[in-house]
C-alpha cells in the first residue's frame, strides 16, 4: 500500500511503495492538485499544525480514492478525486454535512475521521475521534454527501473502556 500524508510543509503527499533488492521502500513524496493545479495544502497555520487527520477512500463509489479529513477546528472535510487513482486531481474541500445540513463539527482542536464499512453492507461509513476522547459513528444514510432523507440516528457514542 501507498502512504498519503502531509509533508513537512503541509501539504497532502503519495509517497509510492516499491521493492528494492527485497526491501520495502517508499519514493520520495509527489503533491497532489486541486484541479485547478495548484498544490493541495492542508495543515493549519502556526499553532495549529500536525492536527489534520486524513482518511483515504473511495467515498463516492466511483472507483478512485477520495480524501476525507479532520480540521484543526474539528470539522470533517471532503475532497473529490475527479481523476482517477493513477491522476488524482481533486476539488476543493467543502464539509461533510448531516442530512439535516449541519456540518460534523466536533469540538475546537481536531477530529480525527475513519471511512470505514462499519455496518459491512458495501458502502462506506464515517467513525469520528473527537477531541473529548468519545468515537462517534456516522451512518451513511445520515450524510448529506449522497442525497438521501432517512435519518434514524444523528450519531451514536461507541462505548470505549479505558483500561
Amino acid at each position: 500500500m501507498d502512504y498519503v500524508c502531509l509533508d513537512q510543509e503541509g501539504y497532502l503527499t503519495l509517497h509510492e511503495r516499491f521493492q528494492d533488492n527485497g526491501v520495502t521502500k517508499l519514493r520520495k513524496g509527489k503533491r497532489f492538485c486541486y484541479v485547478d493545479g495548484k498544490h493541495i495544502k492542508l495543515d493549519g497555520e502556526a499553532g495549529m499544525e500536525g492536527r489534520t487527520k486524513l482518511s483515504v477512500a473511495d467515498w463516492d463509489r466511483d472507483a478512485d480514492w477520495d480524501i476525507i479529513y479532520g480540521t484543526f477546528h474539528g470539522r470533517v472535510m471532503y475532497m473529490e478525486n475527479v481523476g482517477s487513482n493513477d491522476q488524482p486531481l481533486f476539488t476543493y474541500p467543502r464539509p461533510l454535512l448531516t442530512i439535516n445540513g449541519q456540518p460534523i463539527k466536533l469540538g475546537t482542536h481536531s477530529a480525527a475521521p475513519e471511512a470505514v464499512d462499519w455496518d459491512e453492507d458495501g458502502i462506506v461509513d464515517l467513525i469520528v475521534g473527537a477531541e473529548d476522547g468519545r468515537i462517534l459513528y456516522f451512518h451513511r444514510s445520515y450524510l448529506a454527501v449522497e442525497k438521501n432523507e432517512i435519518n434514524k440516528n444523528e450519531w451514536i457514542i461507541l462505548s470505549v473502556e479505558n483500561r
